[in-house]
């Protein structure tokens, strides 16, 4: 018979709860499973009843082994499965009728997991209820290890869905030859490789608190149990914010295992036989603690207190696989409140370090205050010109910026070349868009983070988008830069430029942060416009001007495939009145995309869109090395516009381009991982 699940119970001494197990398994509503039941040297009547419901149910297959493990007896469940999809069972646990149909109804998902309710002598003492999530690619399923809604629940194989492709492809079994966490690191290593996975509010498994499980003992140090975990997160590139959380769970978990054992019998009985609380005792949890057990529980706690204070607070612990504390990093970009380009870097860059479990605060800047030079004066007409733009009415554009602005967490002051904030923060990143461009009044004092102390300085795809500096700016430049830390930038030239200036020779090429988050992640802050009224059309995007020569040509193509044109900077425009929510969501589902942007080229890479690249036709100075780069870096120099629109550019092959796409966002998380030490 053909089964779609297979469910795996070891058993070992459960006579008192296999009944009730093996009779909610067998009464679901969904049917079409395997059921096998390891029986792990068991020395009470458990086999026995195994044997009577193998009789009763040809979907029962019993396999009985001399005592090895939890592990030992799972994993060969995991060999014998006949379905293509693994649910495991705990022998004193018992499952809701409609648990395996709710779970296959998501098995598009790779990764299923329920809500559950913890039970005491078949009495229900806490509910466990779950923010029903869709995690939608790989690295948000490994962020998902992260959640507090959910941490605390991934460290066991029950209530879950496993797919049996997956665990037979990357030979993922439980480890058999430690005794604790391993379960943890069967969890982890499974969801390192899934694609998506889903998370239900159902409170469908009931676990079942027993003396069993409460007092099993650990044989192994302190250190051998957080590094047996930390490894498979490290192997297996989780964030550095998952190791911390699970180092934070671990050495609670340990703690209170480690010394406790000697007084659990006691509190078990305590409980079982429900002795009044007198005189010197006192519940917690419900717990029950006598004088002395309260003394070593609050000792305990002080010893968790101070275990917690090294990881938070000096990112330190005997072994250096902790993953270091959390790092408080300072962005310094253009601030623009009318640019999607400077808007989406902003968010990516921030999202980008977030994923590392950094704190991340934009610093608010503009470049009329920027540099030291004539300070006074330029403060003066900072304050003049923020005094205009308050008394003048915000237009529905500015609004929409600002509503997606909530999605970045800045500063509350702005700051200057003369801001004392060096020691607030851990290390500052200046980049992610054009701050070192002259032309737009930037690299300034600011731009080149000289408030900061050199080993704090941090340069992330910065820009010039110039092919030359101005000679007036080549001194202040080189004298900054020098200082550095490390420093990557978004244009070959921009290499070229810090390498000519400075004689570096660790200056990186980086893609720009847009490109580190997929379009899922993009989706999460877009947005439909309310002006948009059809489903076919060609996105123009000029930041120059645009010849009529170009204008008849996008005109035919629009015809030829009946398509309508949105100018979205054309201030005549409705769609001129629209933020970076609703810019994503054109760019996604364009036709055609004309432009002379780098970002309206990098978004529509990322939508595998296809999009015409013009040259900026009303420039002094060419300002296209940035989209030299991107073209030439992703194989795609047959988008750029020559005379006309072929029907080539109309089509859309970026397979060769995405395979360099993940290199490269390789390349620049390790950037950041290094610099960021």
């Amino acid at each position: 018979m053909d089964y779609e699940i297979t469910i795996i119970v070891p058993i070992y001494n459960a006579q008192k709860y296999i009944r009730k197990c093996i009779d909610s398994i067998l009464k679901q509503t969904y049917k079409n499973f395997q059921l096998i039941l390891i029986n792990d040297g068991s020395t009470d009547k458990s086999l026995e009843i195994c044997k009577e419901y193998k009789e009763l149910d040809n979907r029962v297959k019993l396999i009985s082994k001399v005592n090895e493990g939890v592990s030992i007896a799972r994993n060969v469940g995991i060999k014998n499965a006949e379905g293509d999809y693994i649910v495991f069972i705990d022998a004193d646990d018992y499952i809701e009728k409609n648990y395996l149909e709710k779970l296959i109804q998501n098995k598009k998902y790779d990764f299923v997991m329920c809500s559950y309710k913890e039970c005491l002598d078949g009495k229900i003492k806490k509910i466990v209820i779950h923010t029903e999530t869709e995690f939608c690619n790989n690295q948000e399923v490994k962020n998902m290890v992260s959640f507090k809604d959910i941490i605390n629940s991934l460290g066991v194989p029950w209530m879950k869905m496993f797919k049996r492709d997956i665990i037979y492809k990357n030979s993922i079994l439980f480890k058999e030859n430690i005794s604790y966490g391993e379960d943890t690191i069967f969890v982890l290593e499974y969801l390192a490789n899934c694609q998506n996975a889903k998370i239900l509010s159902d409170s469908l498994y009931n676990y079942n608190i027993t003396e069993g499980s409460l007092s099993r003992k650990y044989i192994i140090n302190i250190k051998d149990k957080l590094d047996n975990i930390i490894e498979v997160l490290q192997k297996n590139k989780y964030s550095r914010k998952t190791i911390n959380i699970n180092v934070f769970r671990n050495i609670r978990t340990i703690i209170f295992n480690e010394r406790l054992t000697e007084y659990r019998y006691f509190y078990i009985s305590c409980i079982e036989s429900n002795q009044i609380i007198k005189n010197n005792k006192l519940k917690i949890n419900e717990v029950v603690l006598d004088k002395k057990g309260l003394i070593i529980y609050i000792f305990l706690r002080l010893q968790l207190y101070y275990a917690l204070y090294l990881i938070i607070r000096k990112g330190k612990m005997k072994h250096n696989s902790l993953g270091g504390k959390m790092k408080s990093i300072g962005i310094v970009t253009i601030n623009d409140n009318d640019n999607y380009g400077n808007r989406l870097l902003n968010y990516a860059t921030q999202e980008v370090l977030k994923q590392n479990g950094n704190k991340v605060v934009t610093l608010k800047n503009n470049s009329i205050i920027n540099s030291k030079d004539k300070f006074i004066l330029r403060l003066v007409k900072y304050q003049i010109k923020n005094i205009k733009k308050r008394c003048k009415k915000k237009s529905r554009r500015n609004i929409d910026f600002e509503k997606f602005n909530e999605n970045i967490v800045f500063s509350k002051k702005y700051i200057t070349p003369y801001s004392k904030i060096y020691k607030k923060y851990d290390y500052f990143i200046t980049g992610s868009d054009q701050v070192w461009n002259p032309k737009f009044g930037r690299l300034r004092d600011v731009d080149l983070l000289s408030f900061a102390k050199p080993e704090q300085r941090i340069a992330f795809s910065a820009s010039f988008a110039i092919a030359q500096l101005p000679e007036e700016c080549k001194n202040k430049a080189k004298k900054e830069l020098e200082k550095f830390k490390a420093i990557s930038v978004r244009e070959d030239r921009g290499k070229e430029i810090v390498e000519e200036l400075t004689e570096r020779k660790d200056v990186q090429v980086l893609v720009d942060p847009t490109m580190l988050l997929t379009p899922e992640e993009w989706d999460k802050v877009a947005k439909k416009p309310e002006q948009l009224k059809t489903d076919k059309y060609i996105l123009n995007y000029f930041l120059g001007e645009m010849s009529e020569e170009r204008k008849k040509e996008i005109e035919r193509i629009a015809k030829e495939n009946n398509c309508e044109i949105i100018n979205i900077l054309d201030k005549n425009s409705p769609f001129y009145q629209t933020g970076p929510s609703e810019f994503l969501y054109l760019e996604k589902n364009a036709f055609l995309i004309c432009t002379d942007s780098f970002h309206s080229s990098v978004f529509a890479i990322l939508y595998n869109r296809p999009f015409v690249v013009f040259d900026r036709e009303d420039s002094n100075e060419k300002m296209n090395s940035r989209l030299d780069t991107l073209l030439k870096k992703f194989k795609l120099e047959n988008r750029w516009y020559k005379d006309k629109i072929t029907e080539e550019q109309l089509q859309v092959d970026y397979k060769e381009s995405y395979i360099i796409l993940e290199e490269e966002r390789k390349k620049a998380k390790e950037f950041l991982e290094n610099a960021i030490k």
